[in-house]
């Protein structure tokens, strides 16, 4: 019993994937702030490439 116990603390098999699951995470919260923090911005620049878009093709200049 004493041997299986010390194998056991012994085994950092489980480790490694703890600590990609942290580093996912962690990769996770920061993509998802970025989002939160450029969202608005990102927004706006893709309704003006819209606009620009839609007067190109119609041939009728209009403002943003």
């Amino acid at each position: 019993m004493v041997k299986l116990l010390n194998a056991f603390s012994r085994d950092e098999s489980g480790a490694s994937l703890v600590e990609y699951g942290l580093l996912l995470a962690l990769i996770s919260l920061i993509a998802a702030g970025a989002a939160v923090i450029l969202g608005t911005q990102l927004s706006i620049i893709f309704s003006k490439a819209s606009v620009y878009m839609t007067s190109a093709a119609t041939g009728v200049p209009t403002s943003p």
